[in-house]
């Protein structure tokens, strides 16, 4: 009987190595299931709602808050919406057709800051058409002094400094140094694509005293980035059946390069053609596939794929 204690301690220890080595087993067989998007990290950026979390890989209706039928009629078309199902469907369904949020980053935080000074300075410095904005060397600071207002009104989550905007006013100052005649800044238009509204919204129009208009846009990336389409889309929308010659252009402030085109016949010809096909291929579509590029690092929304 004096070994009884000792035997029981035996016997308990390999019960105990056998329900280990079962437990092994049995997970090796039946490996847990991998967390989806929102179990990964709890500093994942959220969606608007719980009603808008992401159910779809892209391949159908569950989850969605608008079909493709509806997205351009319960809203409006824009060059924006277009050029985004062209870069990645995935992320054009899980941002209009099911409401996800999608936080930008930084580069396009400092765009909407460096726009935002552009449309107070302007506002502020310019008087009637005819005596035009009159831009000269050094402005670059007295646009910045609208840093405060500008920061308020954008509310970016990053730090953005003056030292990093000034170069971006300084080009500014260099593409348009004398007077500008200025005739609208943040315009608001319209056009239509059919029975849809096409919206837009232009950062300058110049005038040139004779009915005509320039089209300014300024671009804060890579000029490579820029397409004619956009500008295109512009004009498309302001033309309106209107017989004024437009002229194009972006101003690249990254580099302080210039690009500019008419707005011909032709083009504009063209531009109601790649709209409508546009428009179409987005409402027929029923898959929203992913499209992996180098873009994929500045999506807000990639963590659901």
């Amino acid at each position: 009987m004096e070994y009884l204690p000792h035997l029981v301690v035996a016997i308990a220890f390999v019960l105990f190595v056998w329900y280990v080595v079962k437990e092994s087993r049995s997970s090796r067989r039946n490996p847990p299931s991998r967390p989806g998007p929102l179990e990964r990290s709890s500093n994942q950026r959220s969606p608007l709602s719980s009603a808008t979390t992401p159910k779809t890989t892209g391949s159908g209706a569950a989850g969605w808050l608008c079909s493709p039928e509806e997205v351009f009629t319960k809203e409006h078309v824009s060059f924006t919406r277009l050029k985004l199902f062209d870069q990645c469907p995935r992320r054009f369904e899980l941002v209009y057709l099911m409401g996800t949020a999608d936080p930008v980053g930084k580069p396009a935080e400092v765009g909407s800051v460096v726009h935002r000074l552009l449309e107070l300075y302007t506002g502020a410095n310019s008087g009637s058409a005819s005596k035009g904005l009159r831009i000269k060397a050094g402005a670059a600071e007295t646009i910045l002094e609208n840093y405060d207002s500008a920061i308020a009104a954008v509310q970016p989550r990053h730090s953005i400094s003056r030292h990093e905007l000034l170069p971006y006013c300084r080009s500014f100052v260099d593409l348009n140094k004398g007077t500008v005649q200025v005739f609208a800044w943040e315009h608001h238009c319209e056009g239509s694509i059919g029975s849809r509204k096409l919206k837009c919204i232009v950062d300058r129009i110049d005038t040139d005293g004779e009915g005509g208009w320039t089209i300014v846009d300024y671009k804060t990336g890579n000029p490579r980035y820029a397409v004619n389409e956009q500008l295109n889309v512009y004009g498309h929308a302001l033309h309106d059946g209107q017989s004024r010659t437009m002229k194009l252009q972006y101003q690249f402030l990254k580099t302080g390069e210039t690009r500019s085109w008419t707005f011909t016949p032709s083009v504009q010809r063209a531009t109601a053609d790649w709209l409508q096909r546009r428009v179409e291929r987005i409402e027929s579509a029923r898959i929203f596939p992913q499209k992996r590029t180098p873009l994929c690092h500045y999506c807000g929304v990639s963590h659901f794929c």
